[in-house]
């Protein structure tokens, strides 16, 4: 953790790649943004609960003049500030996190493009196909490097500054986006719950699905959570003949 956190204070907004390769991987993440706020909103459309900070969006667009992409900008540009007080500085990867998810999310949902079931078995399709578009997003952009999301770099800092443990951290950010979520009206439900749980286990196998330079044989970690080597690893433990 006391490594991650030398290279936000270090690494500042460029990254030590070549040109033309930190080119290439900053378009990758701003396909993965793309991605993600694809997710967001299917999750929105679903209508069974968001995740806590769409949900804390949706409620500051309720009682303000601002969309859901214009107060996620907003959000996430706020805790980019406090994270400079922490010495955690915005990498480029994190600059775009904080401006294209919410773009893409207002252009998507002014497109109307994705469906917006009635019925409680659409809606739960929808909320379910929206966890591995997240994961693919994900698992994408953090395997790019070029940057910490804003929440992770606040997370790192507050675990090191309180001693608190990283799953702690995040939960309780989560609980307090929650609870004013709840007081500005956010959605909140089931579907908040299921998107609690659900992400890790398809996030876990893009990371490994979805690593840069990518490879064909890479890919099959989605669907088996296993990289090449660690399949090869497997079948050589099995053929070998017991002591």
């Amino acid at each position: 953790m006391g490594a991650r956190l030398d290279t936000l204070r270090k690494k500042g907004i460029w990254a030590k790649y070549k040109p033309l390769d930190y080119l290439k991987r900053s378009l990758i993440a701003l396909a993965s943004f793309c991605l993600i706020a694809i997710s967001n909103v299917m999750s929105l459309n679903a209508d069974l609960g968001a995740r806590p900070d769409n949900s804390l969006y949706v409620g500051i667009s309720n009682h303000t003049g601002l969309t859901v992409g214009q107060a996620s900008q907003i959000f996430t540009l706020a805790i980019i500030v406090i994270n400079l007080f922490f010495r955690i500085y915005p990498a480029l990867g994190t600059l775009m996190d904080m401006f294209f998810v919410g773009y893409f999310m207002d252009w998507i949902m002014a497109l109307g493009w994705l469906p917006m079931p009635v019925t409680l078995l659409g809606k739960l399709v929808l909320l379910v196909l929206s966890v591995p578009v997240l994961a693919i997003g994900v698992g994408l952009y953090m395997n790019m490097k070029i940057g910490e999301g804003p929440r992770d770099g606040l997370m790192l800092a507050l675990s090191e500054k309180y001693h608190w443990k990283i799953s702690t951290v995040r939960v309780s950010i989560d609980v307090l986006l929650l609870a004013f979520a709840f007081l500005l009206g956010g959605p909140i439900g089931i579907g908040t719950v299921l998107l609690a749980v659900l992400p890790g286990f398809f996030v876990e196998r893009a990371l490994k699905a979805f690593v840069y330079p990518f490879k064909k044989e890479y890919l099959k970690a989605f669907f088996t959570n296993r990289l090449p080597e660690e399949t090869e690893a497997a079948a050589a433990a099995e053929e070998k003949p017991p002591a």
